[in-house]
C-alpha cells in the first residue's frame, strides 16, 4: 500500500510495479532482503539500459514490439546465465518495451519503469528492516509476559463452589 501511494503520489504511470517490487524485495531476514534489493536495482537497470537500446535499434514503430523484445531478453538472458540474480533484467526489457507508447519517448518510459520498480523496492526493504528491528523486541517482551502469567492449563484448578 505505502509503494502504490508513493509511486502515485509522484505520478507514476504504472504504480503497480511498485507494489510487486516492494513484496519482491523483502526476504525472510535483513540481510537477504538487501541482498535482493542490491540485485533488484542491478538487474532493473541493466534491463532498462538494454530495452532502450534495442528499441531505438529495432523498434522504428511502437506497435510493433517483437523484434526489439525478442533481442533485449535474449541479451538478458544471456546475462542472467552468467549472474542468475540479474533475471530480473529480462522482464525489465519486456515491461519497458511493452509499456512504450508514441505519447513518450522509450528513454522516458524506461525511467518511468525504472523508478516504478526501483521506489517500491526501497520501500518494500525499508518497512522490512524497519519491522525486522522493531518484531524482535516486541515478541521478547510477549515473551517476558508471557513467562510471568502461565496459561490457564499450567495453573492449579480449583473447583467451582
Amino acid at each position: 500500500m505505502l509503494a502504490y501511494a508513493a509511486a502515485d503520489a509522484v505520478g507514476l504511470g504504472h504504480p503497480v510495479w511498485a507494489v510487486a517490487s516492494a513484496l519482491i524485495v523483502s526476504q525472510e531476514t535483513a540481510r537477504e532482503t538487501r541482498h535482493s534489493l542490491i540485485w533488484r536495482v542491478a538487474g532493473t537497470l541493466i534491463g532498462a539500459g538494454v530495452a532502450v537500446a534495442c528499441a531505438l535499434l529495432l523498434m522504428p514503430d511502437v506497435a510493433q514490439p517483437i523484434a526489439a523484445m525478442g533481442v533485449a531478453i535474449m541479451l538478458c538472458a544471456a546475462i542472467a546465465r552468467r549472474w542468475p540474480l540479474l533475471r530480473v533484467a529480462m522482464w525489465t526489457t519486456a515491461l519497458v518495451i511493452l509499456t512504450a507508447s508514441a505519447d513518450h519517448s522509450i528513454l522516458q518510459t524506461a525511467m518511468e519503469r525504472s523508478s516504478e520498480v526501483l521506489l517500491g523496492g526501497l520501500i518494500g526493504a525499508a518497512v522490512h528492516l524497519v519491522l525486522d528491528a522493531i518484531l524482535p523486541a516486541a515478541l521478547d517482551r510477549k515473551a517476558e509476559e508471557t513467562a510471568s502469567h502461565p496459561p490457564l492449563e499450567t495453573r492449579e484448578r480449583r473447583p467451582f463452589r
